[in-house]
């Protein structure tokens, strides 16, 4: 009896070993190893997110436009690294962390800054025996210079939103379901969950950045991604402003700075003290985006001055120029390609607005492109400018020039460009010939 009730009580002993008892190795790597395979390829942990990934290969001369993707995006030959988890859960991890998604950029809306805190993002790999980590800007090189890109972290844009509108399901994150299927690119991309912090139009940036030739990761290559907040004590890069110009009695004009609550930063007379305040924001490590309302007493140098100036430090050190409110010109419109002016120099048809030095506040000459390649020109009053513009025999274009002389101010421009904003959005100020011009500003938007 006493020996049969050892047997049992060894036995059960030996199956709960089975069951429950591990090897030390085991152990050791069921505690807490960070580089040791998990369950889940998404993990968040000491305030930052883990991804799993693998390498694509991508040879170092080939183009890269991302730096990571889901398995899902078939942009494998244009990205580092792949994964298995979904945008939309970066996006949720990243919120969980506590930060918010900003806005991508979008050209319709005139809006070509990604805006958003940022995110440091390192690749971690083994070598053999040794650990690698570096920093995900050290991976690519930009083609014309040879040097990787500045560490300067990403940015939270948080893709867009596809609306669904037949009631079946909930709207769709633009990142896991639309082209390119982006997590991490290296140029604006209006879909991707992490832009870089700068402007960089695709078709600017395509063929010049490449894989770094010093870090050659295989195909397949196990990589595990991290990425945390730039910011940990609740401070924020981005700083919104709204800059109003207004014009003196005598002539002066007065610049005033004010946050988004209205209270003032600065009021000065003089562009350079507005200027030299948004500079020391950059400097201190701010990303001030800057809406700009000008006063219809303007005259339209008057606007050029001032946006000239603005446009001047947005290239230099970063400012970023905000779209236009409701019903305003953004400032791209009055920096107009000279060559533009000849159709010949045209890539699509415009209307042509034309105003007179002494009328051009009640009437002006219209130049309507024909479907037939020919033109009409006619008499018109602002009034009646969008009704004369649905002619069937009227040419499909989304553009209009205005022909202005150095005297009107901008509450006159826009008694015409208002009408044109709903129809034909794009709309470029040109001065008669015989004026003093400012340089012209890069302009993203379409040749016409």
């Amino acid at each position: 009896m006493h020996r049969r009730t050892g047997l049992i009580l060894a036995l059960l002993t030996l199956v709960s070993c089975i069951a429950g008892c591990a090897r030390p190795a085991d152990l050791a790597t069921t505690r807490s190893d960070p580089d040791a395979p998990q369950a889940s390829p998404l993990r968040i942990r000491d305030g930052q997110i883990e991804i799993d990934a693998i390498a694509t290969g991508i040879d170092d001369t080939d183009p890269v436009e991302f730096f990571l993707i889901p398995r899902t995006s078939g942009k494998d030959y244009e990205a580092l690294a792949i994964t298995s988890v979904k945008p939309s859960q970066i996006h949720d991890a990243l919120v969980k962390l506590g930060m918010s998604p900003g806005k991508p950029t979008s050209a319709p809306a005139r809006r070509f800054w990604p805006r958003g805190e940022r995110v440091i993002m390192t690749f971690r790999w083994m070598e053999g025996d040794r650990r690698i980590e570096r920093r995900a800007e050290d991976l690519i090189i930009d083609a014309q210079t040879g040097a990787p890109l500045p560490q300067v972290g990403f940015v939270f844009t948080g893709s867009y939103v596809l609306p669904q509108d037949d009631g079946r399901g909930q709207d769709l994150y633009a990142a896991n379901v639309a082209d390119p299927q982006s997590i991490a690119s290296n140029y604006n991309e209006p879909g991707t969950v992490l832009d870089v912090p700068r402007r960089a139009p695709q078709g600017e940036m395509y063929g010049f950045q490449k894989r770094h030739p010093a870090y050659p990761l295989a195909k397949g290559q196990p990589i595990t991604i991290t990425l945390r907040p730039e910011m940990t004590d609740g401070s924020k890069r981005v700083i919104d402003l709204t800059l109003h110009v207004r014009a003196n009695k005598d002539g002066t004009l007065t610049y005033e700075l004010v946050t988004t609550s209205g209270k003032p930063r600065i009021r000065e007379t003089g562009m350079p003290a507005v200027l030299s305040h948004i500079s020391s924001l950059i400097d201190e490590g701010k990303d001030p985006f800057v809406q700009v309302t000008v006063a219809e007493n303007l005259s339209v140098m008057d606007v050029r001055q001032a946006y000239g100036a603005l446009v001047a430090l947005e290239q230099s050190k970063g400012l970023r120029l905000e779209p236009p409110a409701p019903g305003e010109l953004f400032y791209e419109a009055f920096f107009p390609d000279e060559a533009w002016r000849e159709a010949s120099n045209r890539v699509q048809s415009v209307v042509e607005i034309h105003l007179d030095a002494t009328t051009h506040a009640d009437n002006a000459r219209l130049v309507v492109p024909l479907i037939d390649g020919q033109t009409r020109t006619m008499s018109i009053v602002p009034h009646a400018l969008a009704e004369a513009l649905k002619s069937p025999e009227t040419a499909r274009t989304r553009t209009a020039f205005l022909f202005v002389t150095p005297d009107i101010t901008y509450g006159e421009i826009q008694n015409w460009a208002r009408p044109l904003m709903a129809t034909h959005p794009v709309i470029y100020v040109f001065l008669s010939r015989h004026s003093t011009t400012l340089p012209a500003a890069p302009s993203p938007l379409p040749n016409p």
